[in-house]
């Protein structure tokens, strides 16, 4: 911890620069200075001092745990449908509860025919095969799920999928899959459903002679209607009759408008990942969890000195149920929870954007600040934390804590899962987070 820290006051630019300018001259000189710290020679156009002395400490971890349950229900990117024998098994659940009893209508005042008939109906699904497990041949079942039991009930819906609420399905080769499948169901089982105004909650179920997973895109992954699940049918055999299309829908929670939306496809965690390993630290596994971490930095360091390198240092411990194949990126993002957010699994879910994106973009976390692990490994890890660390500057503890969660980029798509000692190791074995840092550079402008 440094010593006798003295406030510089920056000076003033002669001309005027805009703050773009100036972030890329930040951005350059911190990048520059950093790329040889213990040379004293580098970069002598770019940094306002060349004899830097760089310092080290260490912070331990103040607080650590292990939270779960991510990402929530209905809120995946994918349906990631897995059966892989006794080890995992996932199912997807997709909502019609509005279903057209009618077809044809143009004014407002005219409801049209009614259905009578129904003739092709099929269950549409966009699929991102490269990120599949695909056996020799691959078959999707499709099961009548509708219940009256709780929403949040995975025992009861887990049991509906039985050979006698079977309602569809298909069998595809591996060399015939496409990102775009068509899963028939049948007609009459529509048709009672439209006529009788009930809701249609259907079931998917993977099965392949050597396990099998499929990544189907969710409405919240899919854009929308662009590439979610969606039903079609024929309210005629009447080819000249246009078929019909029918987007999800839940209208449950009665009470939760917002639970309703989320609630229009999910994942069911049939055989998930074992509990948790007491003393670990866990990224990853089904359903996801995350590596809550909080340090002890001083603000002065942040605020009157310039960080130049801050490391996450873990030791970690080989899974036992993990395979050489387990792979995956760990990666952080910066906590946006204050302090009066108590709940340590709602402050792991507010978070700032992740390492390597620009808010509001789709770009890969694994752009930088991110580690590959193999979850059956065993050893330190380090994890870069510079650009977080420096995100932590203008925030006072009482509104941020200074901390951190680490997740896997595989989360809700993987059961996999990587474990790290955690402060209840032995003390040589705790995670701790290493700062290198120089006095206070001046940017100012010649």
């Amino acid at each position: 911890m440094p010593h006798h820290l003295h406030h510089q006051t920056p000076r003033p630019a002669r001309r005027p620069v805009t703050v773009v300018l100036l972030l890329a001259l930040v951005a350059v000189a911190l990048y520059g200075c950093a790329e040889d710290l213990e040379s004293t020679a580098a970069c002598p156009a770019l940094c306002p001092r060349q004899n830097l002395e760089v310092r080290d400490t260490f912070f331990a971890v103040t607080l650590d745990s292990t939270v779960e349950g991510f990402p929530t229900r209905g809120t995946e990117p994918f349906l990631w449908v897995a059966s892989r024998g006794d080890t995992v098994e996932t199912r997807a659940v997709i909502r019609f509860d509005t279903l057209p009893a009618h077809y044809g209508g143009v004014a407002a005042t005219d409801t049209g025919t009614a259905i009578t008939e129904v003739d092709s109906a099929l269950l549409r699904l966009h699929l991102d095969t490269l990120r599949s497990l695909l056996p020799e041949s691959i078959t999707i079942d499709v099961y009548d799920v509708d219940t009256t039991a709780a929403d949040a009930d995975t025992a009861a819906l887990g049991a509906l999928f039985r050979d006698d609420r079977l309602i569809g399905g298909v069998t595809v080769a591996r060399a015939g899959l496409t990102d775009s499948l068509l899963v028939p169901l049948q007609n009459a089982v529509l048709l009672n459903k439209a006529a009788e105004g009930k809701r249609l909650r259907v079931g998917l179920r993977v099965r392949g002679s050597s396990g099998a997973e499929l990544r189907i895109f969710s409405t919240e992954g899919g854009s929308g209607t662009t590439l979610g699940p969606r039903l079609t049918f024929r309210p005629s055999p009447d080819t000249a009759v246009r078929a019909l299309s029918v987007v999800p829908r839940s209208l449950t929670p009665v009470d939760r408008f917002d639970l309703q939306s989320e609630l229009r496809d999910f994942i069911v965690a049939i055989t998930g990942t074992p509990g948790a390993v007491p003393g670990s630290l866990a990224v990853g596994g089904l359903s996801a969890r995350r590596a809550y971490l909080r340090f002890d930095v001083s603000p002065t360091l942040l605020r009157q000195w310039t960080v130049v390198r801050a490391t996450l240092l873990l030791t970690q411990r080989p899974n036992a149920g993990a395979t050489a194949r387990d792979t995956f990126y760990v990666y952080p993002q910066v906590v946006l929870a204050g302090s009066a957010v108590t709940d340590l699994a709602r402050a792991a879910s507010l978070l700032g954007p992740k390492p390597g994106t620009f808010v509001g973009t789709g770009l890969s976390p694994l752009a930088a600040d991110s580690v590959r692990i193999a979850a059956a490994d065993s050893g330190v890890r380090s994890v870069e934390l510079v650009r977080l660390v420096t995100q932590w500057r203008n925030r006072a503890d009482t509104l941020a804590p200074r901390a951190i969660v680490l997740r896997s980029d595989r989360e809700g798509m993987a059961a996999i899962e990587a474990l790290f000692h955690s402060t209840d190791a032995a003390p040589e074995l705790h995670p701790q987070l290493r700062v290198s840092y120089v006095p206070g550079i001046n940017f100012g402008l010649p």
